[in-house]
Protein backbone atom coordinates (compact mmCIF):
# COMPACT_ATOMS: atom_id res chain seq x y z
CA UNK A 1 0.00 0.00 0.00
CA UNK A 2 2.91 2.32 0.47
CA UNK A 3 4.24 1.75 -3.09
CA UNK A 4 2.05 3.26 -4.93
CA UNK A 5 1.85 6.43 -2.21
CA UNK A 6 5.74 6.46 -2.47
CA UNK A 7 5.65 6.71 -6.69
CA UNK A 8 2.89 9.29 -6.42
CA UNK A 9 4.89 11.35 -4.35
CA UNK A 10 8.02 10.69 -6.20
CA UNK A 11 6.53 12.05 -9.73
CA UNK A 12 4.77 15.00 -7.77
CA UNK A 13 7.70 16.53 -6.45
CA UNK A 14 9.94 15.90 -9.51
CA UNK A 15 6.93 17.17 -11.70
CA UNK A 16 6.93 20.58 -9.51
CA UNK A 17 10.65 20.44 -8.82
CA UNK A 18 11.18 20.65 -12.60
CA UNK A 19 8.08 23.41 -12.83
CA UNK A 20 9.66 25.37 -10.57
CA UNK A 21 13.38 25.25 -11.00
CA UNK A 22 13.17 25.08 -15.19
CA UNK A 23 10.64 28.11 -15.69
CA UNK A 24 12.14 29.93 -18.87
CA UNK A 25 14.77 27.37 -19.45
CA UNK A 26 12.61 24.37 -20.69
CA UNK A 27 10.33 24.11 -23.91
CA UNK A 28 6.84 24.75 -23.39
CA UNK A 29 6.35 21.14 -24.12
CA UNK A 30 8.22 19.96 -20.97
CA UNK A 31 6.85 22.17 -18.38
CA UNK A 32 3.21 21.38 -19.54
CA UNK A 33 4.27 17.70 -19.09
CA UNK A 34 5.54 18.47 -15.63
CA UNK A 35 2.35 19.96 -14.86
CA UNK A 36 0.18 16.96 -16.10
CA UNK A 37 2.41 15.17 -13.89
CA UNK A 38 1.93 16.96 -11.04
CA UNK A 39 -1.74 17.33 -11.39
CA UNK A 40 -1.99 13.60 -12.25
CA UNK A 41 -0.49 12.51 -9.03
Amino acid sequence: MEIPLAVASVVFLGGYSVRVLAHGHLHQGWLDLSLALTLAA
